[in-house]
C-alpha cells in the first residue's frame, strides 16, 4: 500500500474512468460526476498498476434532465480495477457526501 499524490495523472485517470463507466451502467441515475480536485488517494498497487483505491474526490454533478451543472459534490469511493477479468474500474463503494 502506498499513498499516491492526489494530483498524480494515474490517480485522475481511474477516477475518470470510473465515473464514465458508472455513468454508462447506471442507466436510471440522470446525473453525471466530472472530477474537478482529488483530495486524497491511498492505493493497493501489484506492480506498476494500482488494484484498489481509496480516494475522496470533488466532483461537479450534472443533471442530464435539465442539461446544467449543479452544486459540486464531495465523493469518497473504492475503486477496483480488474485488469484481467474486466478492463474497467469499478466503484466498490460511492459514497456522495453532499
Amino acid at each position: 500500500m502506498h499513498r499516491l499524490k492526489p494530483t498524480s495523472p494515474m490517480v485522475w485517470t481511474i477516477i475518470s474512468e470510473a465515473l464514465t463507466e458508472n455513468a454508462l451502467s447506471n442507466h436510471g441515475d440522470y446525473n453525471v460526476y466530472v472530477l474537478t480536485y482529488v483530495t486524497r488517494a491511498v492505493a493497493w498497487a501489484n506492480g506498476d498498476k494500482i488494484v484498489w483505491l481509496i480516494t475522496d474526490f470533488i466532483a461537479s454533478r450534472f443533471n442530464m434532465a435539465d442539461q446544467s451543472f449543479s452544486a459540486a459534490v464531495i465523493i469518497h469511493a473504492v475503486i477496483e480495477k480488474k485488469y484481467v477479468a474486466d478492463p474497467y474500474p469499478t466503484f466498490s463503494t460511492f459514497d456522495v457526501r453532499g
